[in-house]
């Protein structure tokens, strides 16, 4: 193969992985906020655990998880070159992510350096394939 036809390869794999990222990001992001339902709380830098209950009615199941809809609720909303938006269409969903005054912030979705990090290094290891 010559030099040329290399680089136009080179220069369609990274076309198309840079096409694709956003949905990759997506993925990511998704199974990084439902994580946060696994570990009882949210991970941007490092783990930050929810506020238990003050009830000990429902004390066995773990916070935020009563029938999973909240948890199964997470989307990708918009698709963006350089990212995606990540929501929850449940009605209740921002009221736990913000916190109001009658409920503790118990935040599942936000901005992530965990994540920004696991996506630099998908992204950074894409790249050492092509360029291998």
């Amino acid at each position: 193969m010559k030099p040329s036809d290399i680089l136009i390869e080179r220069k369609r794999q990274v076309y198309n992985l840079l096409n694709d990222f956003p949905k990759i990001m997506g993925v990511e992001a998704i199974n990084h906020f439902k994580g946060s339902f696994r570990n009882g709380g949210f991970t941007d830098s490092g783990l930050v655990k929810w506020r238990p209950r003050k009830s000990l009615r429902d004390s066995g199941r773990a916070i935020l998880v009563k029938t999973g809809d909240l948890k199964n609720s997470i989307r990708v909303k918009n698709y963006f070159k350089n990212g995606v938006t990540i929501s929850s269409d449940s009605v209740y969903g921002e009221y736990h992510n913000m916190g109001t005054n009658r409920l503790p912030q118990r935040k599942f979705i936000g901005n992530s350096s965990r994540l920004n990090t696991r996506l630099k290094y998908i992204l950074r290891e894409r790249f050492k394939i092509i360029f291998r």
